[in-house]
């Protein structure tokens, strides 16, 4: 294994992996990146299928993360706090936004009063991401608070985002595949995990603005 670093230490790409954290932090970002853009693409398909108004929901909320993503790992104001800082900002702006969004979706899929019974792939494919992104977010989380740079920083709320999103969309999908969404329980459920969920995204949103005004307005002052 040592030899295998070494010799992947001695080309450009691998000394910039193996001696970059940075580097190797916005390698393992565009990969998430792109399976969070996959399952968009999943959710945009299934909604499509079941003429399902919450998985075509589900699109536009992971299309709108994906962007989110693409703005941070494409960045290359890596080292300026100030423009780091109105980007985040502006991505702090957009969770809020998209909190909005998310309540607007939970109030019309619970007036909706109808969840399809999907089939096993499905609701396999649901939650191994769900798992994923999760483990994911945790990892992020741990990340940022030893490192606290605004770059990992942002990309720790957005997998958050993510992951919080996952995690209701596989409650209301078992909802609808394992027990029965129309009773009054499965309601109260859905209706809870989506205020939850919805203070959750508008938090991370706020708390964001909150950091990058304080650092511009730091910046401005010196």
């Amino acid at each position: 294994m040592n030899k295998l670093f070494q010799k992947l230490d001695k080309t450009v790409l691998g000394h910039k992996l193996l001696q970059d954290p940075l580097f190797r932090l916005l390698v393992t970002a565009n990969m998430k990146m792109g399976w969070n853009a996959l399952y968009s693409i999943f959710n945009g398909i299934m909604g499509l299928v079941y003429r399902s108004f919450w998985f075509v929901s589900m699109f536009a909320y992971y299309a709108v993360l994906s962007v989110m993503w693409f703005i941070v790992v494409s960045s290359k104001e890596k080292n300026k706090i100030k423009s780091l800082s109105k980007m985040m900002k502006m991505i702090g702006i957009g969770m809020v936004f998209l909190a909005i969004v998310v309540s607007g979706i939970v109030c019309m899929g619970i007036a909706e009063k109808r969840n399809p019974h999907y089939n096993i792939v499905i609701m396999i494919t649901i939650a191994a991401y769900t798992f994923f992104i999760v483990i994911q977010a945790i990892i992020n989380t741990v990340k940022a608070h030893k490192k606290k740079d605004l770059t990992v920083i942002m990309l720790r709320n957005i997998s958050l985002a993510s992951a919080i999103g996952s995690m209701h969309s596989l409650e209301r999908s078992m909802l609808g595949t394992f027990g029965d969404a129309d009773d009054r329980f499965s309601m109260i459920m859905m209706a809870i995990s989506g205020a939850v969920a919805f203070l959750l995204v508008a938090a991370i949103g706020v708390l964001m603005i909150i950091k990058a005004g304080r650092i511009i307005e730091k910046g401005n002052g010196m």
